[in-house]
């Protein structure tokens, strides 16, 4: 089975504005999104998977104060287009996807465009497990209540066939930051999974340089580059007879604004 792997677009196709002092291009993602699943398509990839940060919710619609005015109504027709130009381009491919949201989505929104997101499917062999977990206090995510009770759920389910695990925040590796990337609960997490003996394969987002394909207890896991930065990456797992193989790809292979004119505005003096 061949499984493409994208995460953190980070769109903002109808969303207004631009983040700050980043190298992230959200206004182009959606665009060269496009590109990408034609080549995914082309590879004979059979699911495509997006782990989170799939549009960039403005940070007044995701933490609102009633201090200031709410703004959040202004920019939620917004949001809802952009959720539903990546699903119609996900639909346009035909080609079976997954798809979780991520610290930076907007929750009810993300629902209601893709309301059978945390369903659990089976497909050629394999089960696709994919987790709405969510930052508790202090921006750290846990794997809390519901979450947590579909894991235990699916990990005891009887005759399962393989699982692959969806979420957007890291169960491992651990990552040394003063920004929490990893789960409060990644030691029990990864317990569980291993100790179930169903866990194939857990894939997440968030970390945005990535890893690559890394073992433990018997689980392998990845976690993917973000999407909105140039060369726009992703990557391709092949699971098969010899185990799991990883291979990245770049959807540009030259800077998109290479060969076109350049101007630059600037004041007097």
């Amino acid at each position: 089975m061949k499984i493409a792997h994208i995460t953190d677009l980070h769109i903002r196709l109808h969303i207004p504005g631009l983040a700050p002092n980043s190298p992230a291009r959200f206004r182009e993602s959606f665009a060269v999104f496009l590109q990408a699943l034609e080549k995914i398509k082309a590879a004979g990839a059979d699911r495509v998977i997006l782990t989170g940060d799939i549009v960039d919710v403005p940070a007044c619609v995701l933490r609102p104060t009633d201090y200031y005015t709410d703004l959040s109504p202004l920019f939620l027709p917004a949001i809802g287009k952009d959720y539903q130009a990546v699903r119609d381009a996900l639909d346009a491919t035909g080609v079976p996807y997954s798809i979780i949201p991520g610290n930076h989505d907007h929750y009810p929104t993300f629902r209601s465009v893709f309301p059978d997101a945390e369903k659990t499917i089976d497909h050629d062999g394999f089960r696709f497990v994919g987790y709405c977990d969510r930052e508790w206090k202090n921006n750290t995510p846990h794997r809390h209540d519901r979450e947590r009770k579909r894991m235990v759920a699916e990990l005891a389910a009887p005759d399962s066939p393989p699982q692959i695990h969806l979420q957007h925040f890291l169960p491992f590796p651990q990552i040394e930051s003063d920004y929490p990337f990893n789960y409060r609960d990644a030691d029990n997490i990864t317990r569980l999974y291993a100790e179930s003996g169903k866990v194939l394969l857990s894939l997440s987002g968030h970390y945005h340089p990535g890893t690559e394909l890394v073992e433990k207890e018997g689980v392998t896991y990845a976690t993917g580059k973000r999407f909105c930065e140039a060369p726009f990456p992703y990557c391709i797992y092949t699971l098969g007879d010899n185990g799991i193989s990883q291979e990245e790809f770049q959807t540009l292979e030259a800077p998109m604004y290479a060969g076109k004119p350049l101007a630059i505005l600037d004041r007097d003096g």
